[in-house]
């Protein structure tokens, strides 16, 4: 092994790795070397080509193939293989039979889904298993997530309903979190469910969501899901509204349960502010107090409590601004806002954000810039906003 390990052959052997593997076990290829180098070209005279082919001078393009190579590697008492696997660190693999037996458990794979009975009595499961196909269907290793996961949608609608995390408990080894939608069980479930409902066709929201497991009779826990708000003040006579109206200056805590469950009505004209963290929530409880106009968190990404509290305000007329941390995520949830329910920028420039600053930033400047930064900016446009609304309501 000592002579083939001589590093001026070191380019054949690479490029014979990479041929072999391409090739697989029993096909032939070119190699071309071109430009030589003095010692590549010296190295490569040396070996017992078979028929003893003209010298191989420097500066040339040298041509072979894996199947000379091995003949002369052989000849000079090595082996190629051994000799790849050593000089490159791992044995040469075989692609073309890893291809033609990867395609063997797709279609095997894809037989079987075909003929499972819970797809066989559910025709968009049907139309999901031609569509996986098409697209590539998993490999075997995950046959038994989507085993899992035909068990959990065959056995639905549940009847009466039942919690997500219930159902999980008693499916899947008391594990109450094992169909959470962070998970891989939790999102394959979900997509079957939409391929079974006819709603593939588009990603679905958080509430969409929400709506699409309780339509197979399996709740989201509504009351987990929550949002955070501050002067809210609903028209109507409902026990929610008289809670907001009543708690007016503090801090409110909203499930989605209770916004789902009561229609909470709105004047029309409403200005709502919406921001990203729960600080300024908090700063302007304490600073503003009942003063403080419609103020709603967030909380990050929004979640189907806050989209359903925003797309109810939306739909009664409310004009919608939105702050949040001046980078990349924050104008995400801007935009996602602003397609959703026309929400517009509130102090999301990077000349607001430098004033808010008092130009500590750089005037213009692009940079990160988190909510806690513009506290009290936020906090005298809010103190502006409830005192012009204040005026308007004794005219």
């Amino acid at each position: 092994m000592t002579g083939f390990a001589d590093p001026a052959l070191e380019r054949l052997w690479r490029e014979a790795h990479a041929r072999r593997q391409r090739r697989g076990t029993s096909g032939d290829a070119r190699i071309v070397l071109a430009d030589l180098g003095r010692d590549e070209a010296f190295a490569l005279d040396g070996l017992p080509w078979p028929g003893r082919p003209k010298s191989v001078l420097p500066g040339t393009t040298f041509t072979t193939t894996l199947s000379r190579l091995e003949a002369a590697v052989s000849a000079a008492g090595g082996d190629l293989s051994a000799i790849l696997t050593h000089v490159i660190g791992s044995a040469p693999r075989d692609l073309p039979a890893e291809s033609r037996a990867e395609r063997a458990r797709r279609m095997e794979f894809g037989a079987w889904l075909e003929s499972h009975p819970v797809v066989q009595v559910s025709p968009g499961l049907g139309e999901w298993v031609a569509h996986a196909r098409r697209v590539g269907v998993p490999g075997s290793a995950d046959r038994a997530l989507v085993a899992t996961a035909l068990e959990v949608v065959g056995g639905l609608p549940a009847s009466p309903p039942v919690a997500r995390s219930t159902l999980a408990a008693q499916l899947l080894d008391s594990d109450a979190h094992a169909l959470d939608s962070d998970t891989a069980l939790g999102r394959l479930c979900t997509t079957l469910l939409s391929w079974r409902h006819g709603t593939a066709d588009r990603t679905l929201d958080p509430i969409e969501t929400r709506e699409l497991w309780l339509a197979h009779g399996v709740e989201v826990d509504p009351l987990s899901c929550t949002v955070l708000t501050l002067g809210l003040a609903p028209a109507g006579a409902t026990p929610l509204g008289d809670a907001l109206r009543g708690l007016r200056g503090q801090g409110v805590v909203l499930t989605y349960a209770q916004l789902r469950a009561v229609a909470l009505t709105w004047s029309s004209g409403t200005k709502v502010f919406t921001c990203e963290n729960p600080v300024v929530i908090r700063a302007a409880e304490h600073a503003l107090g009942a003063s403080c106009p419609p103020l709603v968190c967030t909380g990050g990404w929004p979640n189907a409590a806050v989209l359903a509290l925003l797309d109810g305000l939306h739909a009664a007329g409310a004009t919608i601004h939105h702050h949040g941390d001046h980078d990349s995520a924050g104008f995400a949830i801007l935009e996602h806002l602003n397609k959703r329910v026309e929400a517009t920028p509130w102090r999301l420039t990077p000349s607001a954000e430098s004033d808010a600053l008092g130009g500590r930033n750089g005037q213009g400047a692009d940079v990160p810039v988190p909510e806690e930064l513009v506290l009290d900016a936020l906090l005298g446009d809010l103190h502006l906003a409830g005192s012009y609304d204040s005026q308007l309501a004794r005219m």
